[in-house]
């Protein structure tokens, strides 16, 4: 689908200036397209290890450009962010902080691998925005959402483990970009009405 997306591209009459950065455009596309779970940075990542330089801005640029000719192409523009893209996003952010992670588990005396934990707590925060989609489809900024379902996710899984959590407002707030204060409050005055059960 990515190859097609670059084809109808070539043909048009724009200059494509950076061939590389207009592929790395059309599979990001393609997996907005499809709903796939992928953080932009582990695309990135990817075109960097084979000596690519892209980004975000370079990115948010091409999509100005090629969205339009990929629609007046026939190809349907890609919806914006759902929540659980953005659940997807942060998890992918965490992943990118393994080590510190890693560290917070030893310390906080889990047996458990990085690995599984991140799935884990990715599964539980797909859970709980499932539970909370329709209310969010109309409240609040969806970072902050996101950012509390995950850290309401942490939570939870802690308790599970009957360990304390290794996940702060405060550090997420700093590795996600938002403020630490917003993730409190969804979490205080909205999440907890939804899945804590009394």
């Amino acid at each position: 689908d990515s190859a097609l997306r670059f084809r109808k591209i070539d043909k048009s009459d724009i200059h494509i200036v950076n061939r590389v950065s207009c592929v790395y455009y059309c599979i990001w596309d393609s997996i907005r397209h499809f709903g796939y779970h992928t953080h932009l940075s582990n695309l990135i990542k990817t075109f960097r290890n084979y000596g690519h330089r892209v980004g975000k801005k370079g990115l948010i640029r091409d999509a100005g450009i090629y969205r339009e000719i990929l629609y007046n192409k026939g190809i349907k523009k890609t919806n914006s962010k759902s929540l659980k893209d953005y659940i997807t996003s942060n998890i992918g952010i965490l992943n990118s902080n393994f080590e510190y992670i890693k560290e917070m588990l030893k310390q906080k005396g889990f047996i458990i691998k990085v690995e599984k934990y991140l799935f884990e707590l990715e599964t539980l925060s797909f859970e709980i925005e499932k539970k909370v989609r329709r209310y969010f489809s109309y409240r609040g900024n969806p970072f902050s959402n996101a950012g509390a379902c995950v850290y309401f996710a942490a939570l939870l899984i802690s308790k599970r483990h009957k360990k304390k959590k290794i996940l702060t407002q405060a550090w997420m707030g700093e590795i996600l970009e938002i403020p630490s204060y917003t993730i409190r409050d969804v979490f205080i005055h909205h999440l907890k009405q939804f899945v804590i059960k009394k």
